[in-house]
């Protein structure tokens, strides 16, 4: 249930045919050769084209006539099923992007968990252990990233850490979930609470974290000893590339567009189309936490954290920290445009980031951590109204891509094409009671970010 084939790479191009390499725009440019008198062939290209067309997207089919007939069939079908109505839309949106009005963050709706009385200390850790007990929460895990910048070529969640114990990140966090449900159900000789986990993917880590947590043959160990019922693995949707004017599509080989993760923030489409969000809904879950694979010292479902959000009747809330400096490269808490919000580190100005308060503290000092709560009945909203999509940001890459002479891949010395992301915090602006919930840096925040050995920050070591 967890697996997706994942198309095979296509062969190296073949040499140039008729015309030569480039020529080939549909059928009517591609010089006579192995698709002659296939008619079926024939109008499956031309209903493309002229959908293409409308869209100015033609040049997508400029080298299928460097694909056999078999390639050029599954090429079609990606075409076919692009939503180029909503992808228009996307691109005419970021045109029309203005800059957001920024403003702190109302100090009312955060809650310290460091100064807060030892009465509403332990009223959230009860409230929250309940919930766990009564199988109300589930853990979802953004886990779509591979240890590129760790020098570790596989789904960052495998990544061995270096402790003692040589376990990964995903066997730390899972164990963490296990030792919650029999301390929820409050004695290790009882039936443990069931606290389901998700793993979000994407199309590069899928099969490796399936493999690593079902079909391995220490695949229980690194489940934790979590029971395979309650762990479920999802990729997130492919977003295609977009040339630097924002308007034409990137091809990746004559024969497939170039696509890239829709972003953290896609991981609410990915919990309804992969029916995550019902299957939640059929265990009676109420309230879900929200985390990134990358942190260590992450506390799943932390009960401070989830009975608070109860006890406040929030539908969404955020877990921050202060910010280590001005400078730090971390997201902060803040209104945008007067809804709930955050504001990255590369778009905060200077003076926002300097500001500070009568008593010393920085204005726009929460830091984000991607820890986050929802509650499933938000969530369920959410995604009946629309798509169930936020808006899309832009960034700027280095894209691999098909040459003007048919070869592939080229691959770029500068920026040639932007990938469109959805940011996982944007939904705070769609909640009516959106709530932070300010806990220690030392014990809640270590990111596995760079390799070791180099001399950075956010490392092993």
């Amino acid at each position: 249930p967890h697996a997706r084939p994942i198309p095979a790479p296509l062969p190296p191009p073949p040499p140039p045919m008729g015309m030569g390499i480039g020529c080939c725009r549909g059928l009517q440019a591609c010089p006579p050769s192995w698709h002659d008198g296939d008619a079926e062939l024939h109008s499956m290209i031309l209903e493309v084209r002229a959908k293409l067309q409308a869209y100015q997207q033609e040049h997508l089919l400029d080298y299928t006539g460097l694909l056999s007939p078999v390639q050029l069939r599954a090429f079609l079908d990606e075409l076919n099923g692009l939503n180029l109505d909503a992808l228009e839309a996307d691109l005419l949106t970021l045109e029309k992007k203005g800059e957001d009005e920024i403003s702190p963050f109302p100090f009312k709706a955060l809650a310290d968990l460091r100064s807060a009385e030892k009465s509403s200390r332990d009223k959230w850790r009860r409230l929250g252990l309940d919930a766990i007990r009564s199988g109300e929460v589930a853990v979802v895990l953004v886990a779509g990233g591979q240890g590129t910048r760790l020098g570790y070529n596989k789904p960052k969640g495998m990544y061995n850490i270096g402790l003692p114990s040589n376990k990964s990140l995903f066997q730390l966090q899972a164990e963490k979930i296990q030792t919650l449900r029999y301390l929820a159900a409050g004695d290790r000789s009882a039936t443990p609470s069931s606290l389901p986990w998700y793993v979000m993917t994407s199309d590069a880590t899928h099969e490796e974290t399936v493999e690593f947590l079902f079909r391995h043959k220490d695949a229980e160990q690194h489940r934790g000893g979590l029971p395979a019922r309650d762990v479920k693995c999802f990729p997130q949707a492919m977003m295609p590339c977009v040339a630097m004017d924002k308007k034409k599509l990137m091809l990746a080989t004559p024969g497939s567009l170039a696509k890239s993760p829709n972003g953290n923030g896609g991981i609410y489409q990915a919990l309804r189309d992969h029916g995550i969000l019902g299957d939640m809904q059929n265990r009676g879950i109420k309230y879900i936490h929200v985390y990134c694979v990358d942190n260590a010292l992450t506390k799943l479902a932390d009960p401070y954290f989830i009975g608070y959000c109860i006890d406040a009747k929030a539908d969404a809330a955020n877990k921050v920290l202060p910010k280590r400096a001005p400078t730090e490269r971390v997201g902060v808490m803040c209104l945008r445009n007067g809804k709930p919000g955050v504001c990255e580190y590369s778009e905060i100005s200077e003076e926002n980031m300097n500001l500070r308060d009568k008593r010393g503290d920085l204005v726009y000092g929460a830091a984000n951590i991607c820890s986050h709560f929802f509650t499933t009945e938000f969530l369920t909203k959410f995604l009946g109204n629309g798509r169930g999509t936020l808006p899309f940001h832009v960034a700027k890459k280095k894209i691999p891509t098909v040459g003007p002479d048919g070869k592939w891949p080229l691959k770029p010395t500068e920026n040639n094409g932007i990938k469109l992301e959805m940011f996982i915090f944007d939904i705070f602006a769609k909640a009516e009671n959106m709530k932070c919930f300010m806990v220690p840096r030392e014990s809640e925040f270590s990111p596995v970010k760079n390799a070791p050995g180099i001399g950075k920050m956010d490392a092993p070591d």
